[in-house]
């Protein structure tokens, strides 16, 4: 009994003044005695140790790697530039008696939140020392390359880990002992390592980037789709040019052929005439008949008309169809002429030019009616020649009572003959206008302004981007001249249009009309020089073509020009 009582008394000691001598020592840690606030050991190897009984206390500090979060700090990098840096720090305790009471007594006890915040003061001037050296590419980490697209792409660095490289050796530097520095910064810890977590822009800054990206991006696709246009444009105008090109080759082919075929007809017609008048005049009727007979048209005529003769008499004739010639004169007897082997007579009836000058040789235009004798009664005489044309082309034109001039740089896009009004710019001098453009025009009031179709003087006019649109002609109300094209379906595309305004001399002159006095200039091989051919010359239908025999007689102007006054096919 006295045996377990004893027992009892000694586990009951054991029990309060075990654990008041003795403590352990874990393998991550490091034990700091203390007595009466003096240090009497430092423990850094793991197990059990010994201490006196209630007059020493035991305070452990963790040794293992141990991390700081730095708190964002705004820093200006060499731009004066803000960012946002958000970074840690990884530091230890030195293991070493003498650093761990460093640390122990500069912390006050162990006080992990004053070394952090010693910590955090040393690697943000690091930091901030270091950020202000450097552009914000090289603290990013990354620099800007054009790629082989041509589009930009960041490609990666070594310069953040330069910058965290030089922040760790002068954290390092400020607290290690025997260093210039503060020696309240020796903490006994060793700085392992130093890392930027996030390196951005203050939130203004960041709202006034994407305000520029934004704006950069939309300057580019402004950029491509005015490039994007303007190929458009090329595109549009090289298909209407190829257009143009080939629609006049097509009709410049098809004029061609039918002009060889209505020249061909012609020589059928005149070859048929002289063979047999009178057949060839009874089969013309014949036709007639087919024609207005086929037809529910009411027509009244005399009973004397000439379409009715051959149903009333079978032996009337009707006017035969003119003869056209150009030759020599052979010889010369009164009235009495040879030309070109032909016997031509001359008449009360027949008009002799004043240019025209017997003689043996001279070449001359006859034009008259076969007579009984095999020979030719002429109605006309001229001065002739005959030959294969070669060109034509306008020489000049009025238009509201101005002169208009066209010479070898006139863009002429439209023949004024053929067509209603003509557009016609060009530059105003010594009353009359040399043009630089002539097409097919309009004018009048601008009526509708739309997207690709505007109404002008009550017609309506495509627009493309190729159109030409000067200013002060784009307002509704607005009197405009318009240069326009007509398109296969008889409407019409704007080429320019142009306020209806007056010029000066010496300044581009627009005007819109109604074409007169057309005149042009004749090309004919076999001619001693131009021909001009105007509005009172005598062309007969198909003669001008180019590439046609054609017989021409003219007369001499005063300037010493030829003027045509008869064009046939030969």
């Amino acid at each position: 009994m006295k045996t377990a009582i004893i027992a009892l008394v000694v586990v009951i000691l054991l029990g309060i003044f075990g654990p008041q001598a003795l403590y352990t020592v874990d393998e991550t840690q490091i034990t700091v005695v203390r007595r009466f606030g003096d240090i009497k050991a430092v423990n850094l190897n793991p197990g059990i140790a010994a201490k006196a009984p209630f007059i020493d206390s035991v305070t452990k500090l963790d040794k293992r790697l141990l991390r700081v979060d730095i708190p964002e700090a705004t820093l200006p990098d060499v731009e004066l530039q803000f960012l946002v840096i958000d970074a840690y720090v990884r530091y230890k305790i030195r293991r070493t008696e003498e650093d761990a009471i460093k640390f122990f007594e500069k912390t006050r006890g162990g006080n992990l939140q004053i070394a952090e915040d010693r910590i955090e003061r040393i690697v943000v001037s690091a930091l901030r020392e270091e950020v202000a050296k450097r552009q914000r590419q090289e603290i990013i980490g990354g620099r800007i390359q054009i790629g082989e697209d041509g589009q930009q792409e960041v490609i990666a660095t070594e310069t953040r880990q330069e910058i965290l490289d030089a922040v760790l050796q002068a954290a390092i530097q400020a607290t290690s002992p025997g260093v210039e520095g503060d020696e309240e910064d020796d903490l006994g810890i060793e700085i392992v390592d130093v890392r930027i977590k996030r390196a951005d822009f203050p939130d203004a800054t960041v709202e006034n980037i994407f305000t520029r990206m934004e704006t950069e991006r939309e300057l580019i696709s402004a950029g491509l789709r005015a490039e994007g246009a303007e190929e458009a444009a090329k595109i549009t105008a090289a298909a209407e040019r190829d257009r143009t090109i080939i629609l006049a080759e097509a009709e410049r082919t098809a004029n061609l052929v039918r002009g060889e075929g209505e020249a061909k007809a012609i020589e059928i017609f005149a070859d048929a005439l002289q063979e047999n008048p009178e057949f060839y005049a009874f089969q013309r009727s014949l036709e007639a008949y087919k024609e207005f007979l086929s037809t529910n048209a009411t027509v009244i005529l005399g009973s004397d008309s000439e379409l009715f003769q051959f149903l009333q008499d079978t032996d009337f004739i009707p006017v035969e169809l003119p003869v056209s010639i150009v030759d020599v004169i052979d010889r010369l007897q009164g009235n009495l002429w040879t030309v070109g082997g032909v016997e031509v007579t001359l008449g009360g009836p027949t008009s002799v030019s004043s240019g025209v000058r017997p003689e043996v040789g001279l070449s001359v235009f006859i034009e008259g009616n076969s007579n009984q004798a095999g020979g030719l009664t002429a109605s006309d005489v001229l001065v002739g020649s005959k030959g294969i044309v070669d060109g034509i082309s306008l020489s000049s034109l009025v238009v509201n009572q101005q002169r208009v001039v066209v010479n070898e740089d006139t863009d002429v896009r439209a023949e004024p003959k053929v067509i209603a009004t003509v557009y016609v710019e060009g530059i105003s001098e010594n009353g009359a206008l040399t043009a630089t453009l002539i097409t097919e025009g309009l004018s009048g009031a601008v009526e509708v302004v739309g997207a690709d179709l505007w109404t002008i003087g009550g017609v309506n006019v495509a627009i493309d981007p190729a159109t030409e649109v000067l200013a002060g002609a784009s307002t509704v109300g607005a009197l405009v001249v318009v240069s326009v094209e007509r398109m296969q379906d008889d409407t019409f595309k704007a080429v320019r249009i142009a306020p209806d305004e007056l010029a000066s001399q010496g300044e581009t002159t627009r005007i819109v009309g109604i074409p007169t006095s057309v005149v042009q200039q004749w090309t004919v091989r076999g001619t001693t020089g131009p021909i001009a051919v105007d509005e009172n010359t005598d062309v007969q239908l198909g003669a001008d073509q180019t590439g046609l025999t054609v017989l021409i007689g003219y007369e001499t102007a005063d300037d010493g020009s030829l003027i045509a006054r008869k064009i046939r096919v030969q």
